[in-house]
């Protein structure tokens, strides 16, 4: 039997007696002169970690190749190191390689070539004479996500490898390392580590295509055609897409990028703007006579949203509902489907009335008599109403006043036919005077609350020095209300709300008065008492009376999903639904939407890999994020005022304390007395 010798390579080179102080080894590339540090030394042709080891056969002859990486940092770059087989002596147990400046005694055969600080495997293209050799980051390394590069190396002259003249290296994926060579098809196959990939490699020299440029047959490009990725799944592919959200407080997020044809792909810029929808608002304004005189009365104008770049546009019929109708004047407009036939209850010179419209949006027909209450109340001057059902009862509330301009109360009235309404309680439902400070509540807006499962009423409030404000009153009946707590105030006026509940937020319009003219704004909440700072949609042409604030009739087709607006391409006659595929020119994406809190919250160092939601305590949500080499942690988060989430900390118990090694996860948080344990 025969015994195989034994190649035993050692790192350092050579031994020998050093100074006290650093000692690089014999074999480090030091700077010609002045001071420098580990990182300015170059590597030479040490082995500070071997990575790969292969054979290379050429011409009779054998080498053997070698990877090193730098792992611990100590030089500047790892290396490709070529050893000449034949020249190693195989009857001792130890070849000794040669120092740069060749003072050691050795017939060892051995060349290098620098490369990045963490070398990967090495795949030999015969044929081609080129080495590829993958760099990365080290396995520990959890500081950045990014594309990676493979170094191309000539080895046409095995005793002077260097980079390659025609192209040094072709981009891969994130932490390439292995490398397979299929030398029958001149593929060849680097695995990526960090994102599970496997880039397809073409090195051959006679394709028929270098990267799109087209080759005429038969010029193989002598051997000088650079490598070229193969796209093996092209409907697969991936692309560096990402949305910016520049909403408030929104939470969409990119769920899927497809680059679907690569050659339609255009160079664009994507913007998409959250739509919740098409709206329609009825705002008073002035009614003039055909020399565009004032008549003093009031009729309502149509504004849409949705038809222009300016937001709402006045409908072109001007006024749609008027005196022409047989009607005194409009004021304070509530828009509601009734048996889905749109209907607009208003008041008219202190009487509540209603019309309908049976065919275009425009045609209104007043239905005939007013809604006459028996008994007549003792503030027979109503205004404001609001329909709602109360115990399956058709319920109006209003404002109502002795006379006209005067300090109102809110009432309420129900009719079991829809015709006769009957006064079921002369007494205020709501009295300014039972809240200080105020002089007058007009304006009631009521629905069922679908989230609070409660009667909800915002008002207007007119307070004694004149200012108005918008409050809130709860019932669990529809008949007994709350106290109503001021909710929505501003150095400007606000009055005469208008709510809707829509696509997991309430909206609200409402007047907004500068002392000179009342103009429709819009705000939103989470809850109905933390509201958005109101945000000017239109002016309507009407003129301003401080103690008159007009309240705008909204009706909505909801959308819920986003425009898409291409900064050359412009809008595109699409909507992103969320969770639904949207195609773009060569481009596919899916937005996700509607989630507590955004992936992202942590930032990457905390939760790449996304978080898991634990115990609520007192408004502190406790969650498990889980960071990009596994290892979890515990943050808390606290709900702001809007009902967002922010972080508060991180890493409570950081790595280490307490045995802590791999992370801790799903915290259990409670009180005992006044301490708290978890």
């Amino acid at each position: 039997m025969s015994r195989l010798p034994l190649l035993l390579v050692l790192l350092p080179a050579c031994v020998r007696t050093v100074p006290l102080g650093p000692d690089p080894g014999a074999c480090a590339v030091l700077p010609e002169e002045g001071a420098y540090s580990w990182g300015e030394i170059g590597i030479g042709n040490c082995l500070a970690g071997p990575a790969d080891i292969r054979f290379i056969e050429r011409d009779g002859e054998t080498w053997l190749a070698v990877t090193n990486a730098d792992p611990y940092r100590g030089f500047s770059s790892g290396s490709l190191l070529l050893i000449d087989w034949n020249s190693l002596d195989l009857t001792v147990e130890k070849n000794l390689l040669p120092a740069p400046d060749g003072r050691d005694d050795t017939s060892v055969v051995a060349h290098a070539v620098a490369l990045d600080s963490f070398a990967g495997d090495v795949g030999y293209l015969p044929g081609r004479e080129l080495a590829i050799v993958p760099t990365r980051l080290s396995e520990e390394s959890d500081s950045r996500v990014a594309l990676d590069v493979a170094r191309i190396l000539d080895l046409d002259d095995l005793s002077a490898p260097a980079p390659w003249a025609v192209d040094d290296e072709i981009q891969l994926r994130d932490d390439p390392q292995l490398v397979v060579v299929d030398e029958a098809a001149e593929l060849a196959y680097v695995g990526n580590l960090t994102d599970h990939s496997v880039n397809v490699i073409d090195w051959s020299a006679d394709r028929v295509a270098v990267e799109g440029d087209a080759i005429p047959a038969g010029d193989p490009c002598d051997g000088e055609c650079a490598l070229a990725l193969v796209d093996v799944a092209p409907i697969a592919a991936l692309d560096g897409g990402r949305l910016i959200d520049a909403g408030e407080d929104s939470y969409a997020e990119i769920a899927n990028l497809l680059v679907e044809e690569i050659d339609l792909l255009l160079d664009d810029s994507w913007t998409l703007s959250w739509v919740d929808g098409t709206f329609r608002i009825w705002a008073e304004e002035d009614v003039r006579d055909g020399d565009g005189e004032l008549t003093g009365v009031h009729g309502l104008v149509r504004w849409t949203s949705g038809t222009s770049d300016a937001g709402f546009d006045p409908s072109a019929l001007g006024v749609e509902l008027g005196p022409f109708l047989d009607i005194a004047t409009v004021e304070d407009p509530y828009f509601v489907l009734e048996a889905g036939i749109p209907s607009l209850w208003f008041a008219d010179a202190g009487r509540i009335r209603k019309a309908q419209s049976t065919g275009a949006a425009s045609d209104w027909t007043v239905v005939e008599g007013d809604i006459a209450l028996e008994p007549v109340p003792a503030a027979p001057f109503l205004g404001g109403p609001s329909v709602v059902l109360v115990a399956e009862v058709l319920t109006v509330f209003y404002d109502q006043r002795e006379a006209s301009g005067g300090d109102a109360t809110i009432g309420r009235t129900s009719s079991s036919d829809g015709v006769t309404f009957q006064l079921d309680d002369p007494t205020p439902t709501l009295d300014p005077a039972d809240v200080p400070g105020f002089a007058s509540f007009e304006h009631p807006f009521v629905f069922v609350d679908p989230v609070a499962n409660r009667y909800r009423m915002w008002l207007s409030g007119r307070a004694i020095d004149g200012s108005w404000s918008i409050l809130l009153s709860e019932s669990e009946d529809g008949l007994t209300w709350g106290t109503p707590e001021t909710v929505l105030s501003a150095a400007e006026d606000l009055a005469a709300p208008t709510v809707q509940y829509l696509n997991g937020r309430y909206v609200m319009w409402m007047s907004s008065g500068d002392g000179e003219a009342w103009s429709v704004a819009s705000a939103w909440s989470y809850d109905g008492r933390n509201w958005t700072v109101p945000e000017i949609l239109f002016t309507p042409d009407l003129g301003y009376d401080p103690l008159d604030p007009p309240r705008p009739a909204v009706q909505g087709d909801l959308t819920a999903g986003w425009s898409v607006e291409g900064a050359n391409l412009g809008i595109q006659p699409i909507v992103a639904f969320s969770g639904a595929h949207v195609g773009l020119v060569g481009l596919g994406f899916e937005v996700a939407s509607g989630h507590e809190f955004s992936n992202d919250l942590l930032g990457r160092r905390d939760a790449a890999r996304g978080m898991l939601p634990g115990a609520v305590v007192d408004g502190l949500m406790y969650v498990t994020g889980v960071q990009p080499n596994g290892r979890s942690n515990l943050a808390v988060l606290e709900q702001s005022i809007v009902g967002t989430w922010l972080p508060v900390a991180q890493d409570l118990v950081p790595s280490g304390i307490g045995g802590n090694l791999t992370g801790a996860g799903s915290p259990a948080v409670f009180r005992d007395g006044d301490d708290w344990h978890m």
